[in-house]
């Protein structure tokens, strides 16, 4: 018999975990040293549940029991048909499995045992990637030192092509078409060069990208973003030591063509990785705080209503040590972020507050997924998601609607940060008349101070609230509650 416990018991519990994972690494063969990858999770995470959002989530796949064997990416063009790649550190260097009847049974399309070796260093030769499959059966799987793999029937047979001079950083799809990627000049992979490359058939053939000589000279690529508009924001870092401000990081955005090159920067402390502009003004993105000698640390979302000049915190998980693994934007209504040690989070308003749904757990599943991320989502509500430790594939699904639903949509908070003592404003919208309670809770749900508590008629807000004097400074969230469904706002208060 099946079952089910809900994960919402963060509140109570904190967990630490640690893993350590040693395999070879043919990045470092003149070293010849076994590479440590410790991964330490603290889970603090505030209860932020709506009676509209539970999810059932069962098993459907459980990678081979061995530490060494990494789940890489996955691609569906329906709920039902997908593809997934992983690699074995120690042996199977690339392995593709697919589906057609969402997730129940897995065909292994492409296995690849070719092994790098120098001396006693031995690894796979190539290590999977990415992959993208269309529902026209053209399926690509990208390898890193430039090996890309593709079918046009479904996986029953690849052709193989090569990139010269390539070491993989980042590569994305804008369609079946068009892709572009970054390759990285590393010292270990004698040959590969420094570059940011494109191709218009579908990953057969590549090309130079434009990139106008002043910023070649002086930059070069790490990470790609694919907008709305099918524009990209291109990550980068200095080269060969030029000058730059230490305190941030740079993007560039541009077309495909590269016939604009517009300069954004964020705070190197803030760490920011995953840029969505809505428009030239208004756009979101992840990120994490780094703090000096630590691994990852507080995961954030945040947006930014100046073209990415100034970024505001609007998601802050409860401690360190936890990373989003990546943002899924569905519409202008739907979006959710995934990671390390806390599931995901859902906004219904664009990302200006976010709240957390029930998880109710299928037996077979690990009590608590590290490297929770999602990887598809779609219109019925169920998605696929990936963990590690053990290393498994989650299907999800909504499993039911209140009809008392959530009608509270914050709109603006400032000033924000705010002294201790003063006061603030926060605008909101009501749909439906109800009891509506607001108050400042920390980062872990427990209430500090409540603001207000009674029935609220439907419509528009603007409501000033006074901190009390007696508050430290720090991050807090700000809560609106409403037939028990919270939507939270990032309040930061100093001196």
């Amino acid at each position: 018999m099946v079952t089910s416990k809900v994960l919402n018991d963060r509140v109570q519990s904190t967990v630490y975990f640690s893993i350590k994972i040693f395999f070879n690494c043919r990045k470092f063969p003149m070293q010849k040293l076994l590479t440590i990858l410790p991964v330490i999770f603290l889970l603090i995470v505030p209860e932020l549940s709506s009676l509209e959002d539970n999810y059932y989530i069962e098993k459907i796949y459980e990678f081979p029991k061995n530490t060494l064997t990494t789940p890489m990416d996955m691609s569906c063009f329906d709920n039902n048909n997908c593809i997934m790649i992983s690699t074995d550190y120690n042996g199977t260097g690339v392995v593709a499995e697919k589906t057609s009847d969402g997730g129940q049974t897995w065909q292994t399309i492409y296995a690849d045992t070719l092994i790098y070796n120098e001396d006693t260093i031995y690894s796979p030769k190539y290590l999977a990637r990415r992959c993208k499959y269309f529902s026209n059966g053209t399926l690509i799987i990208f390898l890193d030192m430039g090996k890309v793999l593709r079918s046009e029937n479904f996986g029953e047979s690849f052709e193989e092509f090569y990139i010269e001079n390539y070491d993989y950083q980042s590569f994305e799809m804008i369609d079946i078409n068009n892709a572009i990627t970054v390759s990285a000049g590393m010292i270990y992979f004698p040959g590969s060069k420094s570059a940011l490359i494109k191709s218009t058939d579908g990953c057969k053939s590549w090309q130079k990208f434009n990139i106008p000589d002043s910023i070649s000279e002086r930059w070069n690529f790490e990470t790609i973003g694919i907008q709305e508009d099918k524009s990209l924001i291109i990550g980068c870092y200095v080269k060969y030591g030029l000058e730059s401000d230490t305190t941030k990081r740079y993007y560039f955005h541009t077309d495909f063509e590269g016939s604009f090159w517009k300069s954004l920067s964020t705070e190197q402390s803030r760490k920011i990785e995953n840029i969505t502009l809505f428009d030239e003004n208004e756009g979101i993105a992840t990120g994490r705080i780094q703090y000096p000698k630590q691994f990852d640390d507080s995961a954030l979302v945040l947006k930014t209503y100046n073209g990415g000049k100034d970024w505001e915190i609007k998601l802050k998980t409860g401690d360190r040590h936890e990373n989003f693994g990546r943002l899924l934007i569905k519409n202008d209504s739907l979006f959710m972020v995934s990671g390390a040690g806390f599931g995901f989070y859902k906004s219904t308003d664009k990302g200006e507050s976010w709240f957390f749904p029930k998880f109710e757990v299928d037996s077979g599943v690990v009590d608590k997924p590290w490297f929770f991320t999602i990887y598809e989502y779609f219109e019925d509500d169920t998605f696929y998601s990936m963990t590690s430790w053990p290393s498994q594939l989650l299907k999800g699904k909504k499993i039911n609607t209140s009809v008392d639903l959530p009608s509270v949509k914050p709109k603006k908070l400032y000033p924000n940060p705010v002294t201790f003592g003063s006061t603030f404003t926060t605008d909101y919208e009501i749909e439906r008349s109800g009891f509506l309670k607001v108050y400042i809770s920390d980062v872990s749900g427990k209430v500090i101070s409540p603001l207000y508590s009674g029935f609220s008629e439907a419509g528009s807000y603007s409501t000033a609230l006074r901190l009390p004097d007696n508050i430290s400074s720090g991050s807090y969230w700000l809560v609106l509650e409403q037939n028990g469904y919270l939507h939270v706002q990032m309040l930061n208060v100093v001196k």
